[in-house]
Formats: structure tokens, sequence, C-alpha cells
């Protein structure tokens, strides 16, 4: 049982912010960052400082926080995402980043997370991981997707990366060795921004 106190919120006003999502972000350089996730998410910050910048995007909901501090490695963010209601408004956010010079790296019928998925990936400025993805259908198992090495290892997240190269050898070539061989997970779908 909480020793907390339970207080009632105050009741809410016309003005009352509806409810969103919210994540907040440390990054090196908070210019660059600003320009990514304006391009990403198609706004400009609805608050812009010299030490903090805050989107407030309406689809989906979100409230996005950036601040000029570095990331520590090894942090508990594995990566963001937005689920798409369709392929159409993936394809857009994906085109306008590479419009922008941004690279990301696109995955069609991938099984992952109990669901069938088309996504792409892109890291920000700082290697954080974002997941665009459309839900085809869900899956009764796990599946074997998982963000492209290249853009783990520019999130940092190498010791996950390297596990899954090491997976990959041992699955690939197990059967040379007297090992059991297995079928690889199927290749990712390179997309990268034409010149």
């Amino acid at each position: 049982m909480s020793t907390i106190p339970f207080e009632p919120s105050p009741p809410a006003t016309a003005t009352a912010a509806p409810r969103r999502f919210h994540v907040s972000l440390n990054t090196s350089d908070l210019q660059r960052s600003i320009k990514f996730y304006s391009v990403l998410t198609g706004t400009k910050p609805a608050k812009q400082h010299d030490d903090y910048a805050k989107f407030e995007i309406d689809d989906p909901p979100l409230v996005l926080s950036l601040e000029p501090r570095r990331s520590r490695n090894g942090g508990v963010l594995n990566h963001l995402g937005i689920r798409m209601t369709d392929s159409e408004a993936l394809v857009d956010i994906q085109k306008r980043l590479e419009d922008n010079g941004f690279r990301t790296k696109r995955q069609k019928g991938v099984k992952c997370c109990y669901a069938i998925q088309t996504k792409f990936w892109v890291s920000d400025p700082d290697g954080a991981m974002w997941e665009m993805y459309t839900l085809q259908e869900d899956i009764d198992h796990h599946g074997g997707g998982h963000a492209p090495l290249d853009i783990q290892a520019a999130s940092g997240n190498l010791a996950f990366g390297f596990s899954r190269l090491a997976g990959f050898l041992r699955c690939k070539f197990g059967g040379l060795f007297g090992g059991k061989s297995c079928t690889p997970p199927p290749a990712e779908l390179t997309h990268t921004p034409k010149p």
C-alpha cells in the first residue's frame, strides 16, 4: 500500500492541454536536431530556445522535447517509433527525410514483435533509432526482425548488432563445422536517397 497521499487532479479547464505521448531526448547539437525533427514530423517547434525545443505534434498526439546534453552510452532507450495509418503516409515521411539528406533503411513484410510490418528505420543526429511502420497483421510468434545493423551501429547499440551478426554466422556456416545450420533471416531491403 502506498504511503503517498492521493490528491485529486484539479478540475479540467477549457484551456487544458490534450493528453499526448511525451518523449524527451538529449541532443549534442540542438539546431541540427530541430532540423531533423522538423523534417520528420512535418512541423516546426512549438517552443524553441537556446537550451530547449518542444514539438506539439497532432497526428499522432506527441509532445517531443529536445535538451542540449550529451546522451550516455548504454542508456535505456532502445528505439522510438510511430505506427502510421497507411503505407502512403509512411512513404511520404520517408521521402521527406531523404529529400533533406537523412538516410533511411526500409524493410517490407518483416515478422517482428508478433506482427507483420512494413517499416523504415532512421537515426536522428544523436543516434536515437526511429522505426516508422505500418501494421499488416498480427502473428502468433515474435519473428526475427530487428533494426538493420548499420542503424544499430549509428545508435551506439553495437553489442546487440554484434550478437545478431554472430547468430547469422552460426546460422549460415554452422553446418560446415558439424553444427546445425538454419535458414538465415530475410535480407533487409536498403532504401537510400538518390543523388
